[in-house]
């Protein structure tokens, strides 16, 4: 419950603070923004079209069904592990075969990811506080 509580306000301004590269391209920007300011070009969200699964960092997204990967790379192997998500009667999908889901990420002093069902709303927060398994921890909406 503690990364919910310390993620809460971030939660909140995700979608209204995150700009997309090309938005930042389109807006005037020259070539030589982009060397001074890498962070400003980094992706910080998945695509709504496109292929099933999608990389985000070291996160892997099934943009079909909410499934969330950590891809674990060591020395000697790699391995894909499926994050356990909280599950809430809203987290609808109408579609099977359509993207249902999006990934974000709210780059800061630490980088904060979000899964987002796109059509119900829900939203849940990838927790990693290092006593336990990285999970996908559900946001509920306050009023």
């Amino acid at each position: 419950m503690k990364c919910l509580n310390n993620s809460l306000l971030v939660a909140t301004l995700v979608l209204a603070m995150n700009v997309p590269a090309f938005a930042l391209e389109n807006n005037g920007m020259q070539s030589d923004d982009k060397k001074e300011n890498p962070e400003l070009f980094k992706k910080v969200e998945t695509s709504l079209q496109g292929a099933q699964y999608e990389m985000l960092d070291n996160y892997c997204l099934d943009k079909y069904t909410g499934d969330v990967y950590y891809v674990d790379v060591r020395i000697n192997r790699t391995r894909r592990v499926l994050l356990s998500r909280e599950s809430v009667e809203t987290d609808i999908v109408p579609s099977p075969r359509s993207v249902n889901y999006q990934l974000l990420v709210v780059h800061g002093v630490v980088a904060r990811y979000y899964l987002i069902n796109l059509h119900s709303g829900d939203m849940w927060i990838i927790c990693n506080d290092f006593s336990r398994k990285a999970r996908l921890e559900y946001v509920p909406v306050e009023r």
